[in-house]
């Protein structure tokens, strides 16, 4: 056969082979590309910075980028990198545990010693997997201390909190987040998302305070009343300030005497191990189980350990739901430094944010895609770029862990979080996304699927607006609309 023939028959099985391609590509062009470029031409979003990267996970093609190579303040979308890694390295099937250990023995129901709680990362110690109990597993051990013949204890109770460095608060967070839930700090012995959980209620007469209920109802913290009813349908303005360093919480604002509604709110607490070990001694009190806190057990906290039980969380699977469903910071940031104990014998934010680097190598993704300081997106200084965060959907889709993976990712129209995104539609067989938001930095990535039912990941990613962030979620829906509505068969 001829040099030329050989040319040309090659050349043929290229353009058939590459022609379906070709056209979805300009079908694409046509149909959702061009859409979205007049989107993004509109006055209202001139000044923002967008990235945007839209990828054929059937046909293994990039199908539409802007800026995609581009680093941006990823937000919430941080907490993908930190759940795909985690499910990859720790297993779907790893369970944190709590183990309670006693330094002396039990003689006649009475502990001659002390009872220690040791913290192995657990932020599931909480109402939140246990029917919305704030105090169910306190509760659970304080029986189980009596199942093991302990009616009393001789010494006092202690956290060790060592698992986890003493760093409680990740680089890059800023100050005025620390009192809320959102900027819990981070311990290996954690409760109640190191929350106390806050009700607030209007008074039925103006000029009152506000009645205010907390959960638990502990003396750990000391509230500072300073909200007032206000007259019928003035404005809500509820908000609250605790110190760094202190357990004080000073609450102010109004809510209208007309509100009958009951407001929840979260405040953090500083010292969470701590805040453990009062709490749990308020429920043995409460169970009539004392504890005497006798001073000559001071020096024998460090002694002998002798383990009493364990405590152990639900499976991993359900920990990345609460992660990306939620977008559960206290959750992404204790699997991060349980990572870099885990993996590097370090629980800080340095070797867990270093287990996250060597993943992303491992996957392919280049380094200059990424800069990461904590796993949940808190940190201001996370830089991501969407190209970055379309090859990781891509990994998971190939991985074993995918379903996983997707499942724990919120289902717009229905999750909370999402509940008001794409109203209307029944999206549970079509998208899983997982949002961001923090301060000029708004981000919305995951899987979709067209009319066709091909699956496309997806990453959009907006930085530095000053326009109504509203319109940035509406935007975002409009282009996802487009996928859902386009048919790539």
């Amino acid at each position: 056969m001829s040099l030329k023939k050989l040319i040309f028959l090659g050349l043929v099985a290229f353009n058939f082979s590459s022609a379906p391609i070709l056209g979805e590509e300009s079908q694409f062009q046509a149909q959702v590309s061009s859409k979205i470029d007049s989107f993004l031409a509109l006055p209202e979003f001139s000044g923002i910075n967008f990235g945007i990267a839209i990828y054929s996970l059937d046909d293994k093609v990039m199908l539409y980028e802007k800026n995609s190579q581009r680093l941006f303040v990823p937000a919430s979308n941080m907490k993908l990198v930190t759940s795909a890694c985690a499910l990859r390295k720790l297993g779907p099937n790893f369970q944190f545990k709590t183990e309670i250990f006693s330094t002396g023995n039990i003689e006649n129901g009475t502990l001659k010693g002390n009872l220690i709680l040791k913290g192995f990362g657990d932020p599931t110690i909480s109402g939140r997997f246990k029917d919305k109990q704030v105090t169910k597993a306190l509760e659970e051990w304080a029986d189980s201390l009596k199942r093991y013949r302990i009616e009393e204890i001789e010494g006092d109770i202690y956290a060790d909190e060592s698992y986890f460095d003493t760093v409680r608060w990740g680089p890059g967070w800023s100050w005025d987040d620390l009192s809320y839930w959102y900027a819990a700090e981070i311990s290996a012995l954690s409760f109640n998302d190191n929350c106390v959980d806050l009700y607030f209620k209007a008074n039925k007469i103006v000029g009152a305070p506000v009645q205010i209920l907390i959960n638990p109802q502990t003396k750990y913290i000391k509230i500072y009343n300073n909200t007032l009813t206000s007259s019928p349908g003035t404005e809500k303005t509820i908000d609250y300030y605790r110190p760094p360093f202190g357990n004080a919480v000073t609450i102010f604002g109004n809510i209208p005497v007309d509100d009958t509604s009951i407001l929840p709110d979260y405040v953090s607490i500083h010292d969470p191990a701590s805040y453990a070990v009062f709490v749990f001694k308020e429920i043995l009190q409460q169970k009539e189980l004392e504890v005497h806190k006798n001073k000559k057990y001071q020096k024998s906290r460090n002694s002998a350990r002798n383990l009493v039980f364990g405590y152990y969380s639900p499976p991993l699977t359900g920990i990345v739901k609460v992660i990306n469903k939620r977008s559960q910071n206290l959750f992404a940031d204790c699997v991060l430094k349980t990572l870099g104990k885990e993996m590097k014998d370090q629980g800080s934010f340095v070797a867990g944010v270093s287990v996250l680097l060597d993943f992303l190598k491992e996957i392919g993704i280049p380094e200059n895609q990424y800069k990461i300081y904590d796993g949940s997106g808190l940190s201001y200084m996370n830089l991501l770029t969407p190209n970055c965060l379309v090859k990781l959907l891509e990994y998971m889709y190939q991985s074993p862990q995918f379903n996983n993976f997707y499942e724990s990712m919120a289902i717009p129209g229905i999750d909370k979080g999402v509940e008001q995104r794409m109203k209307g539609l029944d999206l549970t067989d079509k998208m899983r996304v997982k949002t961001g938001f923090i301060t000029n930095a708004i981000c919305f990535s995951g899987y979709i699927k067209d009319r066709s039912n091909k699956f496309y990941a997806f990453s959009i990613m907006a930085n530095n607006y000053t326009s109504d962030k509203t319109k940035i979620w509406e935007l975002e829906d409009k282009i996802c609309q487009l996928l859902l509505d386009y048919d790539g068969k």
